[in-house]
């Protein structure tokens, strides 16, 4: 739990936050507009398609929008209890400090919101994955 506000802080994240419509979008915004013991943000990518998404938020909502890269995003990924992805741990990891290279392994709890076992098949998913934090695969399909 974060020290600093006595909220845990939890990350989303999509297709390295280069959109806002899937399954942890979904669930951000669930979680966004519940006022409690939770700090939800969602990292993103200043894509066009993100922004048309950005427009339509609510204002609460737009406070909880992290860019991707930003000094608050590099500071909630080392400070987050929880991680939410759709396809990879890549989607809420920074990958880079200005203009070099920055890619820390996942320290927090890390959970999958995905639609099958498919992508577990082709990216190929071992014990060590993830520096091993993953804790649930969530499938939603029947």
């Amino acid at each position: 739990m974060s020290d600093k506000y006595n909220k845990y802080i939890w990350l989303f994240g999509e297709n390295l936050g280069e959109s806002a419509d899937n399954n942890s979008f979904y669930l951000w915004k669930h979680v966004v507009n519940k006022h409690d013991e939770v700090e939800a943000y969602f990292i993103a990518c200043r894509t066009s398609q993100v922004l048309k998404v950005f427009k339509r938020l609510s204002n609460h909502e737009q406070k909880y929008i992290v860019w991707r890269n930003s000094i608050d995003h590099i500071r909630l990924y080392n400070r987050a209890d929880m991680l939410f992805v759709s396809v990879s741990y890549r989607d809420v990891q920074p990958d880079k400090i200005l203009f070099k290279s920055y890619k820390p392994l996942p320290t927090a709890p890390l959970v999958y919101l995905q639609h099958g076992t498919l992508a577990m098949k082709k990216i190929d998913y071992s014990s060590t994955y993830a520096n091993n934090s993953m804790i649930r695969f969530m499938i939603y399909n029947p």
